[in-house]
C-alpha cells in the first residue's frame, strides 16, 4: 500500500511540474514575440531617424537593439536525442535514475550559461 501512495504522489507531482514547466514556456514565449516586435519597431524608427540624420548632416550612432544569446534559449545548448528528458515521465522511470539524469542535466546547463555569460561580458 505504501508502494501505491509514493507512487501517486510522484505522478501528481510529476504532473504539477508539468503544469508549471508548460506554463512558464507559454509565457516566456509571449513575452519574447512582444519583444521580437518591439524589436522591429524600433528598427523601423531608426530607419527613419537615420534619414533625418543624412539629410541634416549628422553623423550620431543610432543604438540598434537585438536579442542576446542569453534571451535565445535554443542557442545556448544543442542537445541529441538520447539527451533529451521528458518533464512528464512516464511511471516506469525510477526517480534515483531521474534524480542522476536532471542533476547531469543541470550541471551542464549551468556551464553553458556561464561560457555564454563571460562570453558577453568581454
Amino acid at each position: 500500500m505504501h508502494g501505491l501512495k509514493v507512487f501517486c504522489f510522484n505522478s501528481l507531482l510529476q504532473e504539477a511540474i508539468c503544469r508549471i514547466k508548460v506554463g512558464f514556456n507559454r509565457e516566456f514565449d509571449e513575452v519574447f514575440v512582444k519583444k521580437e516586435l518591439e524589436i522591429a519597431k524600433i528598427k523601423e524608427r531608426n530607419k527613419r531617424i537615420r534619414t533625418i540624420l543624412d539629410d541634416i548632416g549628422a553623423s550620431d550612432p543610432v543604438y540598434e537593439p537585438e536579442m542576446g544569446s542569453t534571451e535565445k534559449p535554443e542557442m545556448l545548448l544543442t542537445t541529441t536525442d538520447d539527451e533529451v528528458l521528458s518533464v512528464c515521465l512516464t511511471s516506469s522511470s525510477s526517480s534515483s535514475s531521474l534524480s542522476s539524469s536532471l542533476f547531469a542535466l543541470f550541471i551542464r546547463v549551468n556551464n553553458r550559461l556561464t561560457q555564454v555569460h563571460l562570453e558577453d561580458s568581454r
